[in-house]
């Protein structure tokens, strides 16, 4: 091996001899000597197999045969890819396809996509100097551009490639040229004569055939040319309309079976969420005396929560507004906002929009101050509340009270406008709807006028009652809010279409009061609900007159107006340049978690104070306000607050609203608070401060000099709280005490829960205030578990370790953080799943160092990772794609994981190369990895500290990839088998990263052995290694997901790594799977594992050059180690190719051959194996493999060259001789006894013979051999439909793509038997995909159903559920019962369900224009494939004309022309077709005329009845190969008979069998060959167009008879009398008789009549008996009809026929196989089963007595004992009837 690795060291046993294999070397002639005992050659006979191997005696039960198994286990070891590139490099560059031999040099690219952005510039705080190192972490991760790795021509890999295509397909469908096929065309009506005077002049045979049209004439026909020229033009006019891609036309796989697709996420973005906009167009009441302020807020009343924050707005005048200008500093454009965009992320019914108003604060409560409002305007109440206003703004302008409410169900809203469509306003394209109503008359947007109660009660009456269905709709993506996440069950009819509904105007006429007492977000909750019933309590609700008009519009992502701000008030896009009122969008609070990360910066805090209790505080505190600062450092307040409408955008404090003399007072205010920078800064502080005022109402207090404001208690909240030693910001509710006094000075360093000494405290500090503060931040994470984690992190960053943890215990403090991860809340831990898992990558990467001393947790930061990625993709199941990949982790590998930010440390030491060399250094270095992939990997212990020393020596200078497949080689335990679970994450980051790296390095250029260090390849040796272990000992259930990883990851590998090594791991891989899967008696669920692991494989957008597509070198080859096993399809032919001929190297399976063209020589020996695997579902899997890559180079725009398709189709050329091989398993579509024409069956028992003598079995001779292997050993498992159709689209592929001096070449080497297997092939094509017309499409074999069913039988097996050993052995028996409720179907192993049975529907409009596309598709391909096999027929008879040893298959070759002309064609391809056998009986007359076979009468039989062809085109060609074929005939011997005997049997049997015979299209067709006769001006002086002429009469008297027929079709009695006395009438011609007979036994069979049909068959075997009595005289045969007189009482009539018209000698008469003695013997076996049927068991009894002598003189013995079983039976029948 010169010190190269060698996969054959990883398994100890593997020199050892494979299974079925001798050490001993072979004799040179042992295969041809024949010594065999006559009771083998009996066996042989018989079908039954040879002596039992050691698998029958239990040593083994797999389903290989030793052979095949020896060859299996023995896989070719690929060539030295780059070296064979050197090799060949001026090879290479004089090649005309030199740009896809090789890799392109551009093939990788690493670009950066900037962040698109939705605001004008990035969210980013205020102070960008002092943040910490979270957040500098935080804010680069959200803000920096995408790095993107990506391979530039993975647009031309199989997916992209077919998909494109088939969207192409379906655009240019109309482009497609159309086929004219006769079952397309509406059936003709022939209508029946019933004048019988008429019909007998007609048969009378004076009719006159002249006044009857012709059809027209096929040019050019009687022109004398020769043969080569008449090919040429044949030729010419088959290329016409050819359709250039084949697989374009077939149809397309299901996209579930393409397992090689990976899809590439979508660029990171914000969720997508409904978005309502809402414009507050009007907010006015009745009376206007004094500003109002309106707020709006959505909540979810089931739920009884608040999903959005406050969005303010009021309408006052400018004289309101200068009532409180003293109490307003200024007004910023943000607060002048009367629009805003609320988001819904789960829509509900029970959606509602709250919107509270408020006034300024006056003396007295809510309902003494809102008194005024029910009053007359004129009133003096009012004139005294104007003037109140006045004084009451001025002095207590800045605090406000609670005053009315409404509430909007935006369902009643979204749903109710489609169910009213009168209300829609058709002036403006909105509709309006007035949502509250009042009593008076000016509310003019539309007639309702209703009371707020009333009105929604109403509105829910109108969404349960009167919305239709259709309006009814649910939002496509609610369907993925599960049960669970609901929390209750709810009908999905009855969400609201958030995107759906039309513009909305509500109109509110009117308020509800709030009520002094009942204040809390719980009143108002039991509010909303009572309203949508009657309830007593809220009828005591007060109606404030007013209106409030809205407009609710949806609001798409891409239809956002101009203007808006964030919730942190930033700019978004588009900016508005017209100085329009801002819009706002709305914070939303999901009603759920929302599992996506985050993706821009926000840092908020909302703060909502809920109750106080100053009962227990003496002096006068009852008109309570709460003053709300955040203090920094110093105690400074932080104008951090927002503000609220028409006033600053920060304020530096805010106020709450006012309950008028409450000492208990509750709270509804929301304060909304920008956090500042660095909050674990102690320096500063931060700390939530309360002042608790009471505010003095009265003007007197003020006039005796009593201050508006006494401070009445203070309280406060830090926003850091420790927790467990850990700082963690503030989140939930909290209950505080109150100190009556000031905080002494440093307070904020202790939590006001701690009793400071010398202060006095409210109610003895007991907590009286309560409060709920919500943080929405994308840098707090609100978990202890991260947050301790992230403070671990901060602390190395900074190197400040605080004193409780310490310098010495922070490497442990910091791995148990690391390990609790996983453990930590899964919404906060995916929200921040970038920011941990960047984390974690660094401190892998790059392990800190404090004071020099390194912080060694590399080893269980990638535990940690790994155990996250498990967490994440176990939760988010629905999140991952048909490879378990989730798609957020996903997303962070492709856009997020960024190498440059880690050192590259070996990039200046880097050597420069050039490409195309190699130095000595190079070949040492990839040599040595090769070599080091046979080492061991290393096994972490149970804890890191065993690796420390190494890690630390490592880490300084190791690279990201580097050191994640380092850790990877060095983990263990649970970490390890989650890697096993979700390795394509580790396996697609080390890609990524590794493609960075060469980008960013510029090492790209160098030669691929240099890229990468040796450590690196010996952790991916060591890696691969025990990958390897893990898919071949584990369960297939359990390690499917990893072994697509693994294939994803060296099909990744490819493109970086030198690709000599990855196909080494490649190697050892099937060596592996191959030698396990030889030993297993269900190797089912291991090959499918590696079909799935090739498929991957060879998805590669450059499988082309990796499979070295060039002329074999031998000299080259020698040099390589010779591999030990033959070529699969070489072994059991008795016509091969030399062996050591180039050309047997490219197509055959040799070992030369899989060791250049390595993936696809794969490929194919795996479909040769799995052939012996009795699953139906695991053959349609490798063939679609085959199939697939075929697609793909079909449809590949840079393989559209004639040349590279050529140089494709010799890839694939080994794929004939596989379907060669494996003929006798390929499906029979329709047994041949059965297809159009064929009325006998093939000559039974005619090996008998061969055997006896000792010579072997020649499928030339008898056609298809038994379905067993090369040894006997055991019978192969059959094809199904869908599986053979596949493998017989490859097959033509590749003979279409084929180059034709190749193809050629190879044919002239084959010997008869091949070359006889290939034209069956042709035949077998044919038939398969022959066109019936677009109502057969969906019912041919039942192939939906098969592919569910074995779908289904592939999944029990992977699953291991199914096929034990006792279940074997019943299948390998041909078909049993697979469980209780499911039945095998013709030996295949498919199980048939009631709930999968199909059945026809109803097609839609759409189904039926896809039906109707289907059927285009369907007939162009038919007539493609057709055309193609013409094609390759012509080649193979210019093959056999040139070797005359060939000579005997060109029946074989008339076989196939003669077989399409029995299927459905199109009109182009008849032409052809009758244009190809019209050269073939000129060129080869003496193949009809000469021989004894049965093909004149086959082609005269195929010719008359395309003569009745509906389409005139058809009838012409039809008529001119039938007058050639006569005119040919009597050239040869001046007379015709043999063809107008043929002629005349062949109509006789087409009037008695087909019932849809037109006789006015046939009569056409006798009137054209009479106008050629006419025209032969070279045959008119002879006698030639005289007996045309006769024949013609005759046959026209024979179609009269079918006019008799018809006119008794609905009479059976009359036609079989009829048909008697016609048959009668031709005694004295024995075909013609014998023809009769044969239509009287099939019609009597069509009716049951068994006892007349097994008469007619009698008495034909007693004409065939009179004949071979004649011919000669056989003591074992019937002495003729006297033979029969037990059977039948006027038998002797078959007797009276002469001798002379029974004479053999003269030509044409009984000429036919069934006057053989395998024709004499199927008739006396129909006629058997006939008398069966019958239950005529006698009878058996004496057909059998003339069988037995026949069958007794062949020594057939296993016939003999399937007869006298069957007379058993018979003759118990009869004792049972006795």
């Amino acid at each position: 091996m010169n010190g190269k690795f060698s996969a054959r060291q990883l398994d100890p046993d593997s020199s050892a001899n494979p299974p079925g294999m001798s050490g001993a070397p072979k004799r040179t002639f042992a295969q041809k000597l024949n010594k065999n005992h006559p009771s083998d050659v009996r066996r042989q006979i018989r079908g039954e197999t040879l002596p039992k191997s050691a698998s029958d005696n239990g040593v083994s039960a797999s389903p290989f045969s030793p052979l095949v198994a020896a060859q299996y286990a023995d896989v070719a070891e690929p060539v030295d890819y780059e070296e064979f590139l050197r090799a060949h490099q001026s090879t290479i560059d004089r090649d005309p396809l030199r740009h896809l031999l090789q890799f392109p040099i551009d093939d990788i690219e690493v670009k950066t996509i900037q962040k698109k952005l939705r605001t004008v510039s990035p969210v980013v705080p205020d102070d960008l100097q002092n943040l910490s190192s979270r957040e500098r972490d935080c804010l680069q991760q959200y803000n920096s551009s995408y790095t993107v790795s990506y391979r530039r021509y993975a647009r031309f890999g199989p997916c992209e490639v077919l998909s494109d295509t088939l969207q192409k397909r379906d655009e240019r469908i109309d482009l497609i040229p159309r086929q004219v096929y006769e079952c397309d065309k509406p059936a003709s009506v022939n209508p029946v004569r019933v004048d019988f005077d008429q019909r007998s002049s007609w048969a009378s045979g004076v009719f006159d055939l002249q006044s009857s049209n012709s059809d027209p004439l096929v040019p050019g026909l009687l022109d004398r040319l020769a043969a080569e020229d008449r090919d040429a033009i044949d030729r010419r006019k088959r290329q016409e309309k050819r359709q250039p891609a084949l697989f374009s036309l077939y149809p397309a796989q299901e996209e579930e079976d393409q397992i090689e697709r990976r899809l590439i996420p979508d660029l990171p973005q914000e969720p997508s969420r409904h978005r309502i906009l809402i414009k507050v167009l009007q907010l006015k009441l009745d009376l206007e005396i004094e500003p109002i302020f309106g707020s709006i807020a959505l909540y979810d009343v089931r739920e009884r929560k608040r999903l959005s924050e406050n969005f303010y707005f009021d309408f006052n005048s400018d004289s309101a507004k200068k009532m409180i200008e003293a109490h307003v500093a200024h007004e910023d454009t943000s607060t002048h906002a009367r629009a805003c965009v609320f988001d819904i992320t789960y829509p509900t019914a029970d959606l509602v929009l709250l919107v509270k108003l408020e006034k300024v604060l006056q003396q007295g409560d809510v309902a003494e101050v809102a008194e005024v409002y029910f009053k007359d305007e004129k009133s003096k109440e009012v004139v005294k509340a104007q003037h109140n206003a006045q004084v009451n703004c001025e002095r207590l302008g800045k605090y406000r009270m609670p005053f009315g409410w409404t509430a909007i169900f935006l369902s009643n809203v979204v749903q109710g406008v489609a169910a009213v469509p009168s209300e829609t306003d058709s002036s403006s394209g909105n509709a309006s709807v007035n949502t509250m109503g009042s009593q008076s008359s000016k509310s003019g947007s539309l007639d309702r006028s209703l009371n707020p109660l009333e009105l929604l009660r109403r509105g829910k009456q109108m969404v349960s009652g009167t919305m239709s269905s259709e309006t009814n709709g649910t939002l496509p993506r609610s369907h993925n809010r599960s049960n669970s996440l609901y929390g209750s069950s709810q009908d999905d009819a009855a969400v609201p279409n958030f995107e759906a509904f039309r513009s909305v105007t509500v109109s509110l006429p009117t308020f509800f009061r709030h009520e002094p007492d009942k204040l809390s977000e719980e009143d108002l909750f039991k509010f909303i609900a009572d309203l949508k019933r009657p309830s007593s309590l809220t009828k005591r609700l007060k109606c404030i007159p007013g209106n409030l008009k809205l407009d609710i519009a949806p609001c798409t992502a891409e239809e956002m107006p101009a203007g808006c701000l964030t919730p942190e008030l930033v700019r978004l896009l588009p900016v508005d340049h017209d100085g329009n009122r801002p819009v706002k969008e709305v914070l939303e609070f999901p009603l759920f978690e929302v599992y996506v990360p985050h993706y821009s910066y926000r840092n908020l805090l909302y703060v909502y104070p809920r109750s106080l209790n100053l009962t227990n505080r003496p002096g006068s505190a009852r008109n309570i306000a709460i003053k709300v600062q955040l203090l920094g450092a110093g105690d400074s307040p932080i104008k951090c607050i927002f503000g609220k409408s028409s006033g600053p955008e920060f304020l530096s404090e805010a106020y709450s609203s006012v309950l008028y003399h409450d000492k208990t007072p509750v709270f509804l205010d929301e304060f909304k608070i920008r956090l500042p920078v660095n909050l674990e800064d102690k320096d500063q502080g931060y700390h939530l401060f309360f002042t608790f005022y009471h505010v003095s109402c009265q003007k007197k207090a003020e006039a005796a000099g009593e201050p508006t404001e006494t401070p009445v208690g203070f309280t406060w909240l830090p926003l850091i709280s420790m927790l467990g030693g850990d700082s963690m910001l503030i989140n939930g509710e909290y209950n505080l005490p109150v100190m009556i006094e000031k905080p002494p000075p440093s307070y904020t360093r202790v939590n006001p829960e701690v009793q400071l000494p010398n202060t006095k405290w409210v109610d003895n500090h007991k907590s009286i205030f309560s409060l709920t503060v919500k943080p929405v931040s994308t840098v707090h994470t609100g978990d202890a578990k991260l947050e301790r984690f992230m403070n671990l992190c901060a602390y190395i960053d900074s190197a400040r370790i605080p004193m409780n943890i310490g310098e010495a215990n922070i490497e442990n403090n910091l791995k148990d953080a690391i390990l609790d991860l996983a453990t930590a809340s899964h919404g906060p831990l995916i929200r921040f799943l970038n920011v941990i898992l960047e984390k974690l990558l660094r401190l892998i990467v790059r392990p800190p160092y404090i004071h020099g001393e390194m912080v060694n947790v590399a080893g269980a930061a990638f535990d940690g990772l790994v155990s996250i990625v498990h967490v994440v993709t176990t939760f988010l199941d629905a999140q991952t794609d048909l490879h378990g990949r989730n798609s957020l982790l996903l997303s962070y590998i492709y856009y997020h994981c960024i190498v440059k930010k880690y050192p590259l440390s070996d990039q200046e030491a880097a050597k420069e190369f050039y490409l195309h060399s190699r130095s000595a250094s190079e070949v040492a270095a990839i040599n040595h990895a090769m070599t080091s992939f046979e080492r061991a990997g290393s096994v972490r212990g149970t804890s890191d500290t065993a690796s420390s020393a190494a890690g630390a020596q490592l880490n300084s200078k190791r690279l990201p990839h580097e050191e994640i497949a380092s850790q990877w080689t060095l983990c263990s335990g649970g970490p390890r088998e989650f890697t096993l679970r979700h390795g394509w994450f580790c396996f697609e980051l080390i890609i990524q990263c590794m493609t960075q790296y060469l980008t960013t390095s510029q090492r790209l250029h160098y030669p691929r052995a240099a890229r990468f260090s040796e450590r690196f390849i010996d952790d991916l040796n060591t890696l691969v290694r025990s990958f390897i272990d893990d898919i071949v000992n584990s369960p297939a259930r359990e390690i499917t997901a990893f072994n697509t990883s693994l294939a994803f990851f060296f099909h990744d590998c490819l493109s970086l790594l030198d690709r000599t090594l990855v196909f080494q791991w490649i190697f050892a891989y099937c060596k592996r799977i191959n030698a396990k899967a030889v030993t297993l008696m269900e190797p089912t669920p291991l090959m499918s594992l590696k079909l799935d692991f090739l498929r991957i494989l060879s998805a590669h957008e450059h499988l082309f050059p990796l499979n070295l597509p060039f002329a074999q070198s031998s000299a080259w080859m020698r040099s390589q180690p010779a591999s030990p096993s033959p070529s699969v399809s070489s072994n059991n032919s008795q016509g091969s190719i030399n062996s050591n001929s180039p050309l047997q190297n490219s197509v055959e399976i040799s070992g030369a051959f899989k060791q250049q063209h390595f993936l696809i020589g794969l490929t194919l020996s795996e479909l040769f194996a799995i052939f012996e695997v009795p699953n139906g579902a695991l053959h349609v899997k490798a063939i679609n493999v085959i199939r697939n890559l075929l697609s793909w180079h079909d449809s590949d725009p840079r393989y559209a060259l004639k040349e590279a398709r050529h140089r494709l189709a010799h890839l694939y050329l080994p794929l004939i001789g596989i379907i060669m091989e494996h003929l006798p398993q390929l499906y029979e579509f329709v047994a041949d006894a059965q297809r159009k024409g064929s009325h006998l069956p093939a000559a039974i028992q005619q090996s008998v013979a061969m055997a006896i003598a000792g010579t072997p079995t020649s499928t030339a001779d008898i056609g298809r051999r038994d379905n067993g292997d090369a040894g006997g050993q055991s019978r192969r498992p059959t094809l199904n439909a869908e599986a053979t159709r596949h493998l017989l689209a490859c097959f033509m592929w590749i003979v279409k793509s084929a180059d034709e001096h190749t193809l050629r070449g190879w044919w002239e080497a084959l010997q008869g038997q091949r070359l006889a297997q290939l034209l069956e092939i042709f035949q077998l094509t044919t038939h398969c995909f022959e066109y019936n017309g677009p109502k057969t499409l969906h019912t041919r074999g039942h192939t939906g159903v098969q592919r569910e069913e074995l779908k289904s039988m592939l999944g029990d097996a992977i699953l291991g559920s199914i096929l034990n050993r006792n279940d074997l052995g019943k299948r390998r028996a041909g078909g049993t019962l697979s469980s209780q409720n499911s039945v095998t179907l013709g030996g295949e192993g498919l199980r048939y369900r009631k709930d999968q049975l199909w059945r026809q529907a109803p097609m839609t409009d759409f189904e039926s224009v896809e039906a109707k596309n289907e059927a285009i598709l369907e007939g162009v391909l038919s007539a493609e494939i057709t055309l193609t096999i013409l094609d390759s027929v012509e080649l193979i008879v210019q093959v056999i004309s040139g070797q005359g040893i060939l000579q005997d298959q060109l029946g074989a070759a008339f076989k196939v022309i003669l077989h399409a002309l029995s299927c459905s064609q199109s009109v182009q391809v008849y032409e052809n077709l009758f244009a190809c056998q019209r050269s073939m009986v000129s060129k080869f007359p003496e193949l009809l005329f000469e021989a004894e076979t049965e093909y004149c009468a086959d082609l005269c039989l195929r010719l008359l009845s395309h003569c009745s062809s509906g389409i005139a085109a058809v009838r012409s060609q039809a008529c001119a190969s039938l007058y050639m074929l006569m005119r040919q005939n009597f050239e040869i011997g001046n007379s015709f008979s043999r063809v107008k005997m043929q002629v005349t049997i062949s109509l006789s049997s087409l009037v008695g069998t087909i019932n849809d015979l037109n006789e006015d299209f046939l009569r056409r067709s006798l009137k054209t060959i009479l106008t050629y006769a006419d025209q032969d001006a070279v045959l008119k002086t002879t006698s030639f167009p005289e007996q045309v002429r006769d024949l013609i009469f005759n046959l026209h008297m024979i179609l009269s008879d079918t006019v008799k027929m018809k006119a008794y079709q609905e009479d059976p009695e009359m036609l079989m009398d009829l048909m008697y006395r016609i048959a009668k009438g031709y005694k004295n011609s024995p075909d013609l008789r014998l023809t009769w007979l044969a239509n009287m036994s099939q019609k009597l069979g069509e009716r049951g009549l068994y006892a007349e049909k097994a008469q007619c068959l009698v008495h034909s075997a007693a004409l065939v008996s009179e004949y071979l009595h004649l011919l000669e005289d056989k003591k074992y045969l019937p002495l003729g009809c006297v033979s029969f007189e037990n059977l039948s009482s006027n038998i002797l009539e078959e007797s009276a026929v002469s001798d002379d018209l029974m004479s053999p000698n003269e030509e044409g008469i009984c000429t036919g196989k069934i006057f053989t003695e395998a024709g004499l013997q199927s008739l006396l076996s129909q006629a058997a089963d006939a008398f069966e049927a019958a239950s005529m068991f006698e009878g058996v009894n004496e057909i059998y007595k003339i069988v037995i002598p026949i069958v007794e003189t062949y020594y057939d013995f296993k016939q003999l004992a399937l007869i006298h079983n069957r007379l058993h039976e018979a003759f118990l029948k009869v004792c049972a009837s006795d």
